[in-house]
């Protein structure tokens, strides 16, 4: 396999834990058992979203299309293994392809800012916990790029080919409780897909399990829901 498409569990993770660890403290209930985390990789960012609320609680990456402290380019998969987020990507790196060499030189410098380092207390580190820092984030990244090497190449992404989510329409059911909109609302579909507010607008309405019709138009997706008289703009998250 090319390494430019490998799926990697890499030290994005470092990337992240900052952000995880400042939600926590907002008590944004980060992490919290039953929260949904998606890889929304059309817009270069993780969110976790509440079920219930259908509301994000937590979300990493800016959407900038290049790689760097505050965001994540290519993800595809995440998971989360205690406080720590494993992000899988799509990277194409001179340091990574120095894994498959044994040669992989990643400082903790090259994953996170110096303010990320203060916020964390790793900025604190002595010169030899610093070392023993550095030896572990190579030793953990060549591992997981080792195991992924062996990982299925994932399938064509629709939106490279021209496709559109709702070229066709789209026409299913929400899943529970529906609230209404606010800022970007969550939708979870019975078909599996999941959809979020793309435009600012709000609207209060219950229902429980609407049909909901999603549809295309000039300006993008827009959602109808029944027995709503507005639509609102969508984008599909997964």
């Amino acid at each position: 396999m090319n390494l430019s498409q490998l799926k990697i569990w890499a030290c994005a993770a470092c990337l992240v834990v900052t952000s995880a660890l400042s939600a926590q403290a907002q008590g944004n209930h980060f992490n919290t058992p039953g929260n949904i985390l998606i890889s929304d990789q059309y817009n270069n960012r993780l969110i976790e979203v509440n079920p219930t609320t259908h509301r994000i609680v937590w979300h990493f990456g800016n959407g900038s299309s290049l790689a760097g402290p505050h965001s994540v380019v290519g993800v595809n998969d995440a998971r989360r293994v205690g406080w720590l987020t494993l992000v899988g990507v799509t990277v194409a790196s001179g340091k990574l392809a120095g894994a498959q060499r044994g040669t992989l030189d990643l400082k903790i410098e090259d994953v996170m800012t110096s303010q990320d380092l203060k916020d964390t207390g790793l900025s604190g580190l002595t010169t030899p916990q610093r070392t023993a820092l550095n030896i572990w984030l190579n030793r953990y990244t060549e591992t997981v790029i080792k195991v992924a090497a062996g990982a299925k190449a994932e399938g064509p992404n629709p939106r490279t080919n021209g496709g559109s989510d709702c070229a066709s329409a789209v026409e299913s059911t929400i899943k529970g409780d529906f609230e209404g909109w606010e800022g970007e609302t969550i939708f979870q579909l019975d078909n599996g897909q999941i959809w979020q507010q793309a435009e600012y607008d709000y609207t209060y309405s219950y229902q429980y399990r609407p049909d909901v019709t999603i549809y295309q138009t000039s300006g993008g997706c827009r959602m109808k829901v029944e027995d709503e008289s507005e639509t609102i703009g969508v984008k599909r998250i997964h």
